[in-house]
């Protein structure tokens, strides 16, 4: 008798330690994400020209340690190749070192047949094995080899874009706005790569003064993890980290995706903290969906439930889980021209606590 329940007892943490290393989430995400936030603060913010950065921090941060997928590739623990002779939604990727790679969705992978962008935020766990993941198409005009493996330059693309690939999941979405960006910034490219936005002098010029004045904006703040970014009067996105240091290892992408937004949308200030504030709020009404990933953790995909005429910060947004912490949540508005207005923003809570204390 004693031997079979010392087997039970066996059995059921084999499984229980097998489910928990296969996604590592605990609790309900909808429930991590919102705890998560009510422990967050939003600081005074940050502003050069048109682009306005509400700094975000806060005292609960995971002290797990996650490399980026640009150090993967450097340190060559990563491999990310095209699937069979190619397919334009997918690659494939085997991480070979010891550690957590994490992944942006909006990041770039050069070279192979055609540039691509991370779909969706993946963690590649150690040691994985070979992996598809999800992506998009930036380079529309070339279906060529021009590398045998993807490399990354370190760049993300603009947050307008990662905002229409997020709410379209459109391919042909993806490539319109790659072209539009392309006519605003006058850029001329054979293949209508965006990476030709990023390397164009004259954009190059134009953002050499935006980073010198917002670089340092990680280092200047205690506990951030994250910023919401504001360009002109509209909302662009949300970018909220783990901890500090992730934070600091994505930031000089960020802030050149950021930039380039800046760059192609000069419009004068106009978003107050309440707004910003109710933006974040808005989470708090979105419908919750989980969605496979290739990698370890959790994805979670949220939504407005509604889009009353009254309530601009109709949202859409994810989330990477891992361990119970949230390794990266982005946030986006639905309406296209969400913007300052005179009114004040509804509350969305009619509780008198507030979110963000």
């Amino acid at each position: 008798m004693r031997k079979i329940i010392i087997l039970t007892l066996t059995i059921f943490g084999f499984s229980l330690a097998k489910g928990v290393a296969s996604r590592f989430v605990l609790g309900r995400p909808e429930t991590i994400i919102i705890n998560w936030l009510d422990q967050c603060r939003i600081q005074k913010p940050y502003r050069y020209q048109n682009l306005t950065l509400f700094p975000i921090v806060t005292n609960r941060q995971s002290r797990f340690e996650y490399l980026t997928l640009e150090e993967g590739l450097k340190c060559q623990y990563l491999e990310i190749t095209e699937l069979g002779s190619g397919e334009v939604n997918k690659v494939r990727v085997r991480n070979q070192s010891k550690y957590y790679i994490f992944g942006l969705a909006g990041e770039l992978i050069l070279g192979a047949k055609q540039d691509r962008m991370l779909k969706e935020d993946v963690l590649l766990p150690p040691f994985s094995g070979w992996l598809e993941i999800p992506v998009y198409c930036t380079e529309h005009g070339r279906w060529t080899a021009q590398t045998p493996k993807f490399y990354s330059r370190g760049l993300i693309v603009p947050g307008m874009l990662r905002q229409t690939a997020r709410k379209t999941e459109s391919q042909v979405e993806v490539w319109q706005e790659v072209d539009r960006f392309h006519t605003k910034l006058n850029i001329h490219s054979p293949t209508k790569a965006l990476k030709e936005v990023y390397e164009a002098s004259r954009v190059f010029d134009l953002g050499k003064p935006y980073l010198r004045e917002l670089i340092a904006v990680p280092s200047q703040i205690e506990n951030i993890i994250g910023v919401v970014v504001v360009v002109g009067d509209r909302i662009i996105c949300a970018d909220l980290f783990a901890n500090h240091s992730l934070l600091e290892k994505m930031w000089e992408k960020l802030l050149r995706s950021y930039v380039i937004d800046a760059i192609a949308e000069p419009k004068d200030n106009g978003i107050t903290i309440n707004q910003v504030e109710q933006f974040l709020k808005s989470i708090r009404d979105c419908n919750f969906t989980n969605l496979p990933t290739p990698g370890a953790g959790q994805l979670v995909r949220f939504k407005s439930k509604s889009r009353h005429k009254f309530f601009k910060p109709s949202v859409v947004g994810s989330a990477l889980i891992f361990r119970d912490d949230v390794v990266h949540l982005d946030l986006f508005p639905q309406v296209s021209d969400f913007a300052s207005e005179p009114q004040p923003i509804p509350r969305l809570d009619i509780r008198r606590e507030r979110l963000y204390r």
